[in-house]
């Protein structure tokens, strides 16, 4: 749809109790499958943080803006 804007956010959540440092293994498996897939443009994690749960160790968030084309005439490449 014309208000689509090309980003993902991506919620992260490991068991209650979970460490921070796992929650960072966590999102840097995410970092690896953001880097190689082609169409992403930008992308960002944090550790510790839940748009949907709050602030806790084993809560993570991710954002990630596709790469725009002008054959998609303003959509998402992929």
């Amino acid at each position: 749809p014309f208000e689509d804007d090309g980003i993902l956010l991506v919620n992260v959540q490991l068991p209650d109790g979970a460490s921070l440092e796992r929650t960072h293994e966590v999102l840097g498996k995410l970092d690896k499958i953001f880097k190689s897939t082609d169409g992403v443009s930008n992308y960002s994690t944090l550790g510790g943080f839940s748009l949907i749960g709050g602030g806790a160790s084993n809560f993570g968030f991710a954002d990630m803006e596709l790469e725009l084309t002008p054959s998609t005439s303003g959509q998402p490449r992929i």
